[in-house]
């Protein structure tokens, strides 16, 4: 999540108001609805108060009353009222319950921009509303004749970051001591993406374009929806609904993209567009940190691009005998890696191994079978370890902090041990490679 408050809280709209925004109507997806808050929503702003986090980057009462929460209430529609934002609250397309709150903020009307933000509260985290509901943000933008969004997000708030680049977003530097959070000033990051007008196309990232679209999958322009999330782009081209999904990789293996791929011109047509690859969104000028952070993060989304858009059986099938190595079993690998060297190594965690033993040293190939729940678990097991690493180097004081190889018994700093991840990714990653090659045609990137 990132703050809701914008950069110019609490302060009258700049510039003159187009319509008054409290006239604004519900807009979702297929995941979400968001919509203005009512006096039925108090229990939720309740139970955020609660939170240990978001009191402390929003303006949600601590301690919680029902005359501080109605105090809040009134505050939101206040604010849409005069024209600084849209305060919306998130509502689950499947239980009908409000899951937490997105919001165009801070809103200056002379130069057309604002800030976003969102928060979910803590048991509908990973379920996916955040993406869904922040990827309704720009739309919306739109409409009110924006053209630009900002995110402000704390340098370790790993996931808020990838939400943001997914919806094409782009780093563009960090504010020092920019936002008081918890008694202290932090560091943020300053996010943005500006707001293409209909019928324009720019290319800041996966959807934008065409009436604010470009498809994420084959760059047509031609998507309808204005959100690229509901399969009704007419090109034919990515008619898999990868979007539909929250995956930009996903294509499906009978689609006409894929026999493209298959055909005597495939390396001309790669798994996404140069233009649209998140791993071409990082920073070119950063320190020692920065950079073997973010070659890691190209890395790591590379086994994740050669492993989309497969079924457990695809993503288990083994490369020649005697081989068992499988790209679900280069998942499991990763993920044992990540935690000895991030967890044991570095943190000094007892933390044995989830996928091998003393007594099945090769349990993360021989275990990767051809079962969805297989697979799912790999999945949550790699982005738990990879969650972990991230904060773990985030927090480091510097990178010549040590820990000790559980192989030698040698202290080893954690310079060492980013620059070997890096390497133990390509090489493997060159192994996926030829195992998605083999499975379907598809090469390259």
């Amino acid at each position: 999540m990132w703050s809701d408050r914008g950069p110019a809280h609490g302060r009258s709209p700049r510039g003159r108001q187009p319509h008054d925004l409290r006239s604004l109507q519900p807009r979702g997806d297929g995941t979400v609805l968001l919509r203005a808050w009512g006096p039925g929503d108090l229990p939720v702003i309740a139970e955020a108060s609660s939170d240990s986090y978001i009191p402390l980057i929003t303006t949600i009462p601590v301690p919680y009353t029902p005359q501080q929460g109605g105090a809040w209430l009134r505050r939101q529609w206040d604010q849409a009222a005069d024209g600084r934002g849209c305060p919306m609250a998130i509502v689950s397309r499947s239980s009908s319950e409000t899951v937490g709150m997105a919001t165009i903020t801070g809103i200056d009307w002379t130069h057309r921009r604002a800030a976003i933000g969102y928060w979910i509260l803590d048991r509908h985290r990973g379920r996916g509303f955040a993406k869904a509901a922040v990827s309704l943000l720009p739309g919306l933008a739109r409409d009110l004749g924006l053209v630009r969004l900002e995110a402000l997000i704390e340098p370790g708030n790993h996931a808020s970051q990838a939400v943001c680049r997914a919806l094409g977003f782009a780093a563009e530097g960090t504010s020092r001591s920019y936002y008081r959070i918890g008694g202290q000033n932090r560091d943020m990051m300053i996010f943005a993406r500006l707001v293409p007008r209909s019928g324009s196309r720019q290319l800041t990232g996966p959807g934008n374009g065409i009436n604010g679209i470009i498809c994420g999958l084959c760059r047509c322009g031609l998507c309808r929806c204005g959100l690229c999330r509901c399969g009704l782009c007419r090109c034919g081209l990515c008619r898999s609904g990868g979007w539909q999904h929250g995956n930009p990789w996903r294509i499906s293996r009978g689609s006409p993209m894929i026999a493209r791929m298959s055909s005597s011109s495939r390396r001309a047509d790669m798994f996404v567009d140069t233009e649209n690859d998140p791993r071409e969104a990082g920073p070119t000028l950063g320190d020692e940190r920065a950079t073997l952070v973010e070659y890691l993060r190209c890395q790591r989304l590379t086994l994740e691009l050669k492993c989309s858009g497969l079924d457990a059986v695809d993503l288990a099938r083994r490369s020649v005998e005697p081989s068992t190595m499988s790209l679900l079993g280069l998942v499991r690998h990763m993920a044992d890696v990540e935690r000895g060297w991030f967890r044991r190594v570095m943190a000094r965690q007892d933390a044995p191994p989830h996928f091998r033993t003393d007594t099945d040293r090769d349990g993360d190939f021989d275990g990767a079978v051809p079962d969805p729940q297989v697979v799912a678990e790999a999945w949550q097991v790699w982005r738990a370890e990879v969650a972990f690493a991230d904060q773990f180097v985030a927090q480091a004081p510097d990178l010549g902090v040590t820990g000790t190889d559980s192989w030698s018994g040698e202290p080893v700093s954690l310079r060492e041990v980013l620059v070997h991840m890096v390497e133990e990714y390509a090489r493997h990653n060159g192994h996926a490679d030829l195992l998605r090659e083999r499975i379907d045609g598809r090469l390259g990137q």
